[in-house]
């Protein structure tokens, strides 16, 4: 190599002479001697026609962010930019995003990227101290990144609130944590190598291979085409997991990428397939994964599921036998008409050589006990929602509790509640069943909440003489209730007895809280029912009839609802559809305020009261009734099924009494009850 020559002293003094003959170059030596180089290349016309003076001003978000000992602020930076437009468009003052959860994904994709880089080296031929491998491997890990990585993890991972996903140790100071991935990369790629050397392929898993083409093959077959994605995905994921549990973390992960991901099916799924690479061992994943490992088992379940997806023409549905023989259990059960105990599902305790029929003397038929306590006609009974207890209220003023054996059925006297001057026509018990509010007939302006396990009054409610508090009905949630009466009144109240609302004009005959708690159904003097959302403000019809809806009452789910009509009976309506179901029969009903219940296994059967002084019952699927339950000498006003004891049934009646209903079984004379009431088949 020639050698350079350097500079002549001569030149040198040629600058120098040229750079002082000039008196600004002298003036420039001078200011530059003196002052700070970058103050002095500063133009003043371009710094006065640049002011710093902003009209729009970018609200601080909170808390601080600070990113500690890591190289995390392209994250940080743009999930602040985010926040900002967050915070305002929910109104919140407070608001992190986890920089942690990006940054763990972040970590994911680059530890995938590179391990899928070098498998392509090393499938080139690349050596392990080439410079492209010593490029990839120099710092795999590092924590960098940019505007592109974040829109692609964003699109991908979505962002979750600091408070999913907080700060951890590692992500703070991350040094010594990306040494260790390092490290581990390094590995993994040497792990790699071998494999490549070695010929290792996807052709190890031909099994899997061949099912997927077999799919190709059903796919004519397969009624749904969104059928076949499902199959290969079921297929890919026991290869997954059979593939994690043997070790083979690498080809699980070349499942996971190549294989899974590109589907684009059950995504949130994937992400849950991913996590289970953290597994310490094939227990910790069987364990995780709630799988039962490689084997006959799992692949069996495999298979039934697969089944579901093919018709009964090519292949019939797994343990078909198995369901053919429990409908036939099932509609037996339906067409006993007094079907009304639990019974075991399991086939090996049911008999298939006859059919099943439940007898009568199962079903809450007779009476087991009399209740004579009140002095006056009885016009109201119910069970507590826990099924331990039951409130009767009589025109003679009193309320009484009785305790409820669960075992024997027997009732005992727990203790009453007197002065409802006006009698009392209607309990409501709170859903914990520790309160009871009674309310009058239409005289009565009066309302009582009483505390049953203290026996204490909690509030008398009375806001005018001329009011007319005759039903109410507890939320869901057992904070508050609603009350009203026939004159107008309509309140919502608190547990204290302050009104929090009302409802003007509304003429309330029967009320109910719909399940959800959102709106209350109310029956009123127009013959018709409807719902009534206090929050809103808003009404809307339900349910009209040609009569006076006397009384209402909603099955469990909210769907049903049993009416009692002036002269027409029992009618059951869908509320949701508006739909009139079915009109039962046989019942007598003219004018009187009677009370009818769902009841029974599933509630499956409906009872009500008559004038003709009986006790109907009907199943949930017939109009004509199945029994007709005699007893009692006078109107029953009221019937009610306890919830936790299908066969326990209570009715009050103007005689004055109480009469209990249950099976044959529970017949005691002890129980008070000399004459027992009879059951008449209809």
């Amino acid at each position: 190599m020639s050698s350079v020559p350097g500079i002549q002293n001569e030149a040198v003094k040629q600058y120098k002479q040229s750079f002082l003959s000039d008196p600004k170059n002298r003036l420039a030596r001078n200011v530059c001697s003196k002052q700070d180089l970058w103050d002095v290349c500063k133009n003043p016309d371009v710094i006065h026609t640049t002011p710093h003076v902003y009209n729009c001003k970018v609200s601080e978000g909170k808390p601080m962010t600070n990113q500690k000992s890591s190289g995390r602020c392209w994250i940080f930076a743009c999930l602040n930019v985010i926040r900002s437009k967050c915070m305002s468009q929910f109104k919140v003052e407070n608001l992190e995003f986890s920089q942690n959860y990006l940054f763990f994904w972040d970590k994911v994709e680059r530890a995938n990227y590179n391990l899928q880089c070098y498998v392509q080296c090393a499938g080139k031929g690349e050596t392990a101290d080439g410079r492209l491998v010593h490029h990839l491997l120099f710092n795999p890990a590092e924590d960098g990144g940019q505007w592109d990585m974040m829109i692609n993890l964003i699109e991908k991972y979505g962002i979750v609130p600091k408070t999913c996903c907080p700060d951890a140790q590692s992500a703070e100071a991350s040094v010594k944590f990306n040494r260790l991935i390092n490290n581990k990369m390094r590995e993994f790629c040497n792990c790699l190598q071998t494999m490549v050397k070695d010929g290792a392929s996807e052709a190890k898993h031909n099994h899997t291979k061949n099912a997927e083409s077999d799919l190709e093959d059903l796919k004519s077959l397969i009624e749904s085409s969104h059928g076949l994605i499902k199959m290969k995905f079921m297929i890919l994921e026991q290869k997954y997991l059979e593939l994690l549990e043997d070790g083979r973390e690498m080809e699980a992960l070349h499942c996971l990428r190549h294989e899974l991901t590109p589907m684009k099916y059950n995504t949130e799924r994937v992400h849950e397939l991913s996590s289970y690479m953290m597994c310490c061992n094939a227990e910790d994943l069987r364990k995780t994964a709630n799988w039962t490992g490689k084997g006959v088992d799992s692949r069996s379940l495999l298979i039934e599921r697969l089944q579901s997806f093919l018709p009964p023409t090519v292949m019939l549905p797994p343990r078909r036998l198995l369901t053919l023989l429990n409908q036939a259990v099932e509609l037996q059960k339906d067409k006993c008409p007094y079907h009304n105990t639990k019974i075991d599902n399991n086939l090996d305790a049911v008999s298939l050589l006859i059919d099943h029929v439940c007898s009568r003397e199962q079903f809450p038929s007779t009476t087991i006990q009399i209740l004579t306590d009140h002095c006056d006609e009885v016009w109201f009974c119910r069970f507590s929602p826990d099924g331990t207890k039951l409130a009767t209220g009589s025109k003679d003023g009193s309320l009484i509790i009785w305790e409820i054996d669960m075992v024997t059925y027997e009732l005992k006297h727990r203790r009453s509640f007197e002065n409802h001057a006006y009698g009392v026509s209607f309990i409501a018990w709170s859903p914990d069943s520790t309160h009871i509010v009674a309310c009058g007939p239409d005289d009565c302006s009066d309302l009582w909440m009483w505390n049953i396990e203290t026996g204490t009054l909690r509030f008398k409610m009375s806001q005018s003489q001329e009011d007319s508090l005759t039903t109410a009905a507890w939320h869901a949630d057992g904070k508050k209730f609603v009350t009203g009466g026939i004159r107008g009144q309509f309140y919502q109240c608190d547990l204290d007895g302050n009104i929090m609302d009302s409802w003007e004009g509304v003429r309330v005959q029967s009320m109910a809280f719909q399940v959800d708690g959102k709106y209350v159904l109310a029956a009123d003097t127009h013959h018709r029912i409807r719902g009534y959302n206090f929050d809103e403000l808003t009404d809307f019809n339900i349910i009209q009839e040609d009569q006076p809806i006397m009384s209402f009452t909603l099955n469990e789910p909210g769907r049903l609802a049993l009416l009692n009509v002036a002269t027409q009976g029992v009618h059951l309506w869908d509320i949701k559809d508006k739909l009139l179901l079915r009109k039962f029969q046989g019942v007598t009903q003219g004018f009187y305020t009677i009370h009818s219940c769902f009841g029974g296994l599933n509630q499956d059967f409906v009872a009500s009261g008559s004038e003709d002084h009986k006790v109907y019952i009907w199943h949930l699927r017939r109009e004509m009734p199945i029994s007709a339950l005699e007893g009692h000498s006078r109107t029953v006003n009221c019937v009610h099924w306890n919830s936790k004891l299908p066969g326990m049934l209570a009715s009050a009646s103007d005689d004055g009494t109480v009469r209990i209903w249950g099976p044959m079984d529970k017949l005691k004379t002890s129980n008070g009850c000399e004459e027992s009431g009879r059951s008449t088949p209809v």
